[in-house]
Protein backbone atom coordinates (compact mmCIF):
# COMPACT_ATOMS: atom_id res chain seq x y z
CA UNK A 1 0.00 0.00 0.00
CA UNK A 2 1.15 3.45 -0.98
CA UNK A 3 2.10 5.77 1.79
CA UNK A 4 -0.03 8.69 2.56
CA UNK A 5 1.82 11.55 1.60
CA UNK A 6 2.16 14.17 5.01
CA UNK A 7 0.06 17.43 4.55
CA UNK A 8 0.64 20.30 6.53
CA UNK A 9 -2.54 21.59 8.49
CA UNK A 10 -3.69 24.90 9.75
CA UNK A 11 -6.50 25.91 12.35
CA UNK A 12 -7.07 29.28 13.86
CA UNK A 13 -8.89 30.13 16.86
CA UNK A 14 -10.29 33.32 18.67
CA UNK A 15 -10.90 34.01 22.02
CA UNK A 16 -11.67 36.80 24.75
CA UNK A 17 -8.37 36.46 27.63
CA UNK A 18 -7.21 39.44 29.68
CA UNK A 19 -3.46 39.81 29.54
CA UNK A 20 -3.22 37.90 32.79
CA UNK A 21 -4.74 35.29 31.80
CA UNK A 22 -2.18 35.06 28.50
CA UNK A 23 0.58 34.99 30.48
CA UNK A 24 -0.16 32.08 32.65
CA UNK A 25 -1.22 30.49 29.17
CA UNK A 26 2.03 31.88 27.45
CA UNK A 27 4.12 30.40 30.29
CA UNK A 28 2.42 27.27 30.92
CA UNK A 29 2.96 26.28 27.28
CA UNK A 30 6.47 27.57 27.23
CA UNK A 31 7.27 25.19 30.26
CA UNK A 32 5.73 22.34 29.08
CA UNK A 33 7.44 22.52 25.81
CA UNK A 34 11.05 22.93 27.61
CA UNK A 35 10.01 19.65 29.28
CA UNK A 36 9.83 18.11 26.33
CA UNK A 37 6.05 16.93 27.30
CA UNK A 38 3.20 16.59 25.56
CA UNK A 39 -0.37 17.89 26.08
CA UNK A 40 -1.61 14.87 26.14
CA UNK A 41 1.51 13.98 28.92
CA UNK A 42 0.59 16.47 30.94
CA UNK A 43 -3.18 15.88 31.08
CA UNK A 44 -1.69 12.31 32.12
CA UNK A 45 -0.02 13.57 35.41
CA UNK A 46 -2.66 15.94 36.28
CA UNK A 47 -5.42 13.22 36.50
CA UNK A 48 -7.40 15.46 33.66
CA UNK A 49 -8.60 13.97 30.88
CA UNK A 50 -6.18 13.25 28.18
CA UNK A 51 -7.72 15.76 25.86
CA UNK A 52 -7.83 18.68 28.66
CA UNK A 53 -4.62 20.42 28.16
CA UNK A 54 -5.21 20.77 24.07
CA UNK A 55 -8.49 22.04 24.77
CA UNK A 56 -6.56 24.74 26.95
CA UNK A 57 -3.94 25.63 24.55
CA UNK A 58 -6.27 25.56 21.42
CA UNK A 59 -8.21 28.51 23.11
CA UNK A 60 -11.10 25.98 23.92
CA UNK A 61 -11.25 25.86 27.33
CA UNK A 62 -10.14 28.42 30.07
CA UNK A 63 -11.45 28.09 33.03
CA UNK A 64 -8.44 26.72 35.16
CA UNK A 65 -9.08 25.90 38.92
CA UNK A 66 -7.00 26.72 41.95
CA UNK A 67 -6.50 22.40 42.03
CA UNK A 68 -6.38 22.57 38.47
CA UNK A 69 -2.97 24.88 39.00
CA UNK A 70 -1.44 23.05 41.81
CA UNK A 71 -1.52 19.39 40.24
CA UNK A 72 -0.11 21.86 36.67
CA UNK A 73 2.34 22.83 39.02
CA UNK A 74 3.12 19.14 39.85
CA UNK A 75 3.03 18.06 36.72
CA UNK A 76 5.83 20.49 35.37
CA UNK A 77 7.73 19.95 39.00
CA UNK A 78 7.78 23.86 39.88
CA UNK A 79 9.18 24.84 42.69
CA UNK A 80 6.16 26.88 43.16
CA UNK A 81 3.12 27.95 41.32
CA UNK A 82 4.22 31.76 41.02
CA UNK A 83 6.14 30.41 38.27
CA UNK A 84 3.04 30.42 36.13
CA UNK A 85 2.01 34.16 37.08
CA UNK A 86 3.18 37.78 36.30
CA UNK A 87 4.44 39.59 39.07
CA UNK A 88 4.22 42.48 37.25
CA UNK A 89 1.94 45.36 38.65
CA UNK A 90 0.37 47.14 35.69
CA UNK A 91 -3.38 46.43 35.02
CA UNK A 92 -3.51 43.03 33.35
CA UNK A 93 -7.50 42.90 33.70
CA UNK A 94 -8.52 44.31 30.58
CA UNK A 95 -10.21 41.58 28.06
CA UNK A 96 -9.07 41.65 24.11
CA UNK A 97 -9.43 39.27 21.46
CA UNK A 98 -6.55 37.14 20.93
CA UNK A 99 -5.62 34.90 17.86
CA UNK A 100 -4.35 31.65 17.82
CA UNK A 101 -3.30 29.74 14.38
CA UNK A 102 -2.08 26.39 15.16
CA UNK A 103 0.33 24.85 12.28
CA UNK A 104 0.78 21.32 12.22
CA UNK A 105 3.97 20.41 10.37
CA UNK A 106 6.08 17.80 9.16
CA UNK A 107 8.54 17.41 12.38
CA UNK A 108 7.00 20.17 14.16
CA UNK A 109 4.04 22.40 15.30
CA UNK A 110 4.09 25.69 15.68
CA UNK A 111 1.58 28.09 18.14
CA UNK A 112 1.11 32.03 16.73
CA UNK A 113 -0.50 33.68 18.90
CA UNK A 114 -1.70 37.43 17.98
CA UNK A 115 -3.67 40.31 20.06
CA UNK A 116 -6.63 42.79 18.48
CA UNK A 117 -5.20 46.03 18.52
CA UNK A 118 -8.43 47.81 18.73
CA UNK A 119 -6.81 51.23 17.08
CA UNK A 120 -5.20 49.91 14.36
CA UNK A 121 -8.27 47.05 13.82
CA UNK A 122 -5.63 44.53 13.02
CA UNK A 123 -4.04 41.64 14.90
CA UNK A 124 -0.55 42.22 15.96
CA UNK A 125 2.01 39.26 16.79
CA UNK A 126 1.99 39.03 20.81
CA UNK A 127 4.25 35.41 20.88
CA UNK A 128 5.48 32.50 18.76
CA UNK A 129 6.48 29.11 20.05
CA UNK A 130 7.62 26.08 18.42
CA UNK A 131 7.18 22.17 19.68
CA UNK A 132 8.33 19.16 18.36
CA UNK A 133 5.67 16.43 17.08
CA UNK A 134 4.89 14.41 20.03
CA UNK A 135 3.04 11.81 17.29
CA UNK A 136 6.67 11.10 16.10
CA UNK A 137 9.13 8.71 17.70
CA UNK A 138 12.73 8.72 16.44
CA UNK A 139 13.87 6.47 19.26
CA UNK A 140 11.62 3.35 18.29
CA UNK A 141 14.21 1.15 20.01
CA UNK A 142 14.67 3.07 22.88
CA UNK A 143 11.18 3.50 23.80
CA UNK A 144 10.39 -0.45 22.77
CA UNK A 145 13.23 -1.30 25.52
CA UNK A 146 11.52 1.25 28.17
CA UNK A 147 8.29 -0.03 27.27
CA UNK A 148 8.95 -3.65 28.44
CA UNK A 149 10.79 -2.62 31.88
CA UNK A 150 7.48 -0.59 32.75
CA UNK A 151 5.70 -3.85 31.80
CA UNK A 152 7.72 -5.70 34.29
CA UNK A 153 7.16 -3.48 37.24
CA UNK A 154 3.71 -2.79 36.66
CA UNK A 155 3.09 -6.74 36.68
CA UNK A 156 5.16 -6.48 39.91
CA UNK A 157 2.76 -3.69 41.63
CA UNK A 158 -0.27 -5.27 40.07
CA UNK A 159 1.06 -9.03 41.52
CA UNK A 160 1.55 -7.13 44.77
CA UNK A 161 -1.93 -5.65 45.16
CA UNK A 162 -1.07 -2.53 44.26
CA UNK A 163 -3.99 -1.57 41.79
CA UNK A 164 -6.39 -2.95 44.36
CA UNK A 165 -7.26 0.70 45.54
CA UNK A 166 -7.57 3.73 43.47
CA UNK A 167 -4.17 4.81 42.16
CA UNK A 168 -3.85 8.34 40.98
CA UNK A 169 -1.72 8.99 37.75
CA UNK A 170 0.90 11.22 39.07
CA UNK A 171 1.31 8.65 41.93
CA UNK A 172 1.79 5.48 39.65
CA UNK A 173 4.84 7.38 37.78
CA UNK A 174 6.42 8.67 40.55
CA UNK A 175 5.94 4.77 42.20
CA UNK A 176 7.71 3.31 38.94
CA UNK A 177 9.90 6.10 38.54
CA UNK A 178 11.22 5.19 41.99
CA UNK A 179 10.84 1.12 41.40
CA UNK A 180 13.13 1.45 38.56
CA UNK A 181 15.40 3.96 39.42
CA UNK A 182 15.62 6.35 36.54
CA UNK A 183 13.72 8.79 34.39
CA UNK A 184 10.61 7.72 32.70
CA UNK A 185 8.59 9.47 29.87
CA UNK A 186 5.29 10.11 31.14
CA UNK A 187 3.50 8.76 27.50
CA UNK A 188 5.44 5.10 28.18
CA UNK A 189 4.02 4.93 31.78
CA UNK A 190 0.52 5.83 30.14
CA UNK A 191 0.92 3.45 27.38
CA UNK A 192 1.32 0.84 29.55
CA UNK A 193 -1.54 1.93 31.51
CA UNK A 194 -3.68 1.86 28.75
CA UNK A 195 -2.38 -1.45 27.01
CA UNK A 196 -5.36 -4.13 26.05
CA UNK A 197 -6.56 -6.71 28.76
CA UNK A 198 -4.56 -9.59 27.15
CA UNK A 199 -1.54 -8.55 29.00
CA UNK A 200 -1.48 -10.38 32.17
CA UNK A 201 -2.73 -7.74 34.20
CA UNK A 202 -5.77 -5.66 33.42
CA UNK A 203 -5.63 -1.88 35.02
CA UNK A 204 -8.70 0.20 34.17
CA UNK A 205 -9.40 3.93 34.03
CA UNK A 206 -11.67 5.57 35.41
CA UNK A 207 -12.60 9.45 35.44
CA UNK A 208 -14.94 11.46 37.54
CA UNK A 209 -15.55 15.14 38.26
CA UNK A 210 -12.40 14.58 41.09
CA UNK A 211 -10.05 13.31 38.47
CA UNK A 212 -8.79 10.25 36.81
CA UNK A 213 -7.29 6.91 38.60
CA UNK A 214 -6.63 3.54 37.92
CA UNK A 215 -7.40 0.12 39.53
CA UNK A 216 -7.53 -3.56 38.99
CA UNK A 217 -10.03 -4.42 36.65
CA UNK A 218 -12.94 -6.88 38.04
CA UNK A 219 -13.02 -9.85 36.35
Amino acid sequence: MKERKFKPTTKVYRRMYTPFEMIMYYRMMLLRISRHLSPIEISFLMGKRLDFIRKVETFKFKKLTIVDLLRMERALDLKSIGFLFSEGQESLNDNYSYQLTYMVLESQTVYQVERLDSVENAFVNEFRLIDKRHDIDPYTVSTSTELDKIHTCMRELFAEGYFKDKRDPYEIYTKCCTDMDQYLKPKNVLSVLQGDSEQSFAIQRMESKDGAFYMEREV
